[in-house]
């Protein structure tokens, strides 16, 4: 159905809900009052109500929006509502205060139907409160002014180690002028999003997955600076009335299972790094045993008397004195006191520490293979 067909159809219905008022007027006040109320009606109700939602000779327009109204489909006029604010003669939105409108957004466009509200198709996308990602394709009879966030997604960008990104970024855009906006372009946004493209692939060609992510905060700023320098910001004010005036950084994603393929490279140098420095610690510990051990003269010989003690029936209460090097074993190397007696079981524990140490410092001496 046309909107010849809608204007005429609304019209009748338009007609007929006025003919029942009336009649319904006469019925209770007198046709005098009747007639009175019936022209309040239709000069004051059915404008707002049932001709403005229509865009039939009025419109309602919201606030911070704007509506284009059309003359046989050509331009003829833009109207604005946003408080400070109001158009100037080349429709650039500017500072300052729209004519008086009693009723705010209520206005009157034209004789209809010679004079109409354009309806155009806008496509973008957007990200739900959830996070999820929503591409929307709508036709609108407004345009939006004030700022606004769209979502702009750069696929298969490559960085400096020829490492494919799927960078995400958000842009801060205003309309500066809405009849270039509509008019100058079949669709504004498609048309910024494809001509910031290959500035920020150079950017992101120019540094590393990783450093992207340490400078997450401050990446959309230096790519907003590089399209400021190189007058492209200028050239969509000027051309298309698009103030694009800010950059952010949403997220990167890098090819499936690489995240995985990282954490697991970086999970096992730390765990070289971590068995390098214990491998280390080690080894000093054994040269400082070793040295230790030089002071008491043979450590073979020292294991030999402790199993020799370890059996003998008068371990248990055998003195530390009796046995050879044992005080300043228990002191130097293993920083405790030399208790005036020691146990067989003890006695077991120190055969057996200095077991694997001899163990030890014999791995130490044996040359290791391909070194």
């Amino acid at each position: 159905m046309g909107r010849g067909t809608d204007g005429g159809l609304v019209l009748l219905g338009t007609a007929i809900l006025l003919y029942i008022l009336f009649l319904v007027f006469e019925f209770l006040f007198g046709r005098t009052v009747a007639i009175l109320l019936t022209i309040i009606v239709a000069v004051f109700g059915v404008p707002y109500f049932i001709l403005a939602p229509q865009n039939m000779w009025f419109t309602f327009v919201k606030e911070g929006t704007a509506k284009f109204v059309l003359r046989g489909d050509k331009f003829e006029k833009a109207l604005i509502q946003w408080e400070g604010y109001t158009l100037d003669k080349d429709w650039n939105v500017i500072e300052g205060k729209e004519p008086w409108h009693p009723l705010g957004g209520f206005r009157f466009h034209g004789l209809w139907p010679i004079f109409d509200i354009g309806r155009y198709k806008f496509r973008w996308t957007g990200v739900t409160e959830d996070g999820r990602i929503q591409h929307k394709e709508e036709w609108l009879q407004h345009m939006l002014l004030k700022d606004d966030i769209y979502l702009a997604q750069i696929l298969q960008a490559e960085d400096e180690g020829l490492l494919p990104l799927d960078v995400d970024l958000f842009l801060t855009i205003r309309i500066a002028n809405p009849y270039k906006a509509r008019f100058r372009i079949q669709n504004w946004l498609e048309t910024v999003i494809n001509r910031i493209q290959p500035s920020i692939r150079r950017y992101i060609a120019e540094t590393r997955y990783e450093e992207l992510i340490t400078k997450s905060q401050t990446a959309g700023q230096e790519m907003w600076e590089r399209l400021n320098e190189a007058k492209l910001l200028d050239e969509f004010k000027d051309r298309y009335g698009i103030d694009v005036r800010a950059i952010e950084l949403r997220q990167i994603n890098p090819p499936q299972g690489y995240r995985e393929t990282t954490l697991k490279e970086r999970t096992a140098q730390y765990e070289k790094k971590a068995t390098v420095i214990a491998a280390g610690a080690e080894m000093i510990r054994l040269r400082r045993v070793y040295g230790e051990i030089q002071k008491f003269g043979d450590l073979g010989k020292l294991i030999r008397t402790l199993e020799a003690v370890e059996k003998s029936p008068l371990a248990a209460s055998l003195t530390v004195q009796a046995v050879p090097g044992l005080p300043e074993i228990l002191r130097g190397l293993f920083g405790k006191p030399a208790p005036e007696e020691i146990s067989k079981e003890e006695i077991k524990a120190i055969r057996e520490q200095l077991e694997k140490i001899a163990k030890d410092l014999e791995s130490l001496k044996k040359p290791k293979k391909g070194g």
